[in-house]
């Protein structure tokens, strides 16, 4: 959570109130106990009033559930001027997005319930961002669909996302021990894109490609 709020309120709430002071009782007596008291008061107000703000900013772009960034902080950053690439903040010229799909996620839902959906849902969060929030941005898309922000320079090869996270869903043990599978596309900007909208369809279709591949692999080896 970031400190804008507390920050630009308690400044301003100083400010405001040192100025008033001064206007009132001149320099002699701007700095007397009591006038130091008060403005001790109204910083640590302006704190608190400062903190709701920035945690009600805070949970406005985070998904309740598995904690990634929602698609509405995304869709901010990218609304930005300049490239997507300065609102994210990152110094690489170009920027890949991993695009994430729960395999057969309705079917799970409807026969396990919604309880043991969200459970996945919590699982492959934690584990996408373990491996990504400290190099980029973790989004939940929607839905069983997550979305990863990189630049290019911090990027990974699809083969050994896909490799570390079937390892890593090997070791979560579900308490109805139900398995499940994740597919992974990518799309690379501005290379495949310039949009977030164009860029999330590439993506989304790379993703779709790979699990058709890895379905029919799966077929002809059983």
């Amino acid at each position: 959570m970031k400190y804008e709020g507390r920050v630009f309120l308690t400044l301003f709430s100083l400010i405001l109130n040192i100025s008033f002071l001064f206007l009132v009782f001149k320099l002699e007596r701007l700095f007397t106990m009591d006038t130091l008291l008060y403005l001790l008061v109204t910083a640590i107000l302006s704190w608190l009033l400062g903190y709701q703000y920035d945690k009600v900013k805070y949970y406005s772009y985070v998904d309740h559930l598995t904690k990634c960034y929602n698609r509405s902080f995304i869709e901010k950053k990218f609304s930005k001027i300049g490239t997507p690439i300065q609102p994210l903040g990152f110094k690489s010229k170009k920027m890949v997005v991993y695009f994430f799909d729960v395999d057969h996620f309705k079917h799970i839902n409807d026969r396990f319930g919604h309880h043991s959906g969200d459970k996945i849902l919590q699982v492959l969060a934690s584990i996408i961002i373990e491996m990504f929030s400290d190099r980029g941005y973790v989004v939940r898309w929607g839905g069983d669909e997550f979305a990863v922000f990189l630049p290019v320079d911090q990027s990974m090869d699809i083969d050994t996302i896909q490799n570390y996270i079937e390892y890593r869903l090997r070791n979560f043990i579900l308490d109805e021990n139900i398995s499940f599978t994740v597919s992974v596309g990518q799309a690379v900007f501005p290379d495949e894109g310039k949009g977030l909208k164009e860029l999330m369809q590439i993506a989304d279709q790379n993703m779709y490609m790979a699990k058709n591949r890895r379905l029919l692999r799966k077929e002809s080896m059983e």
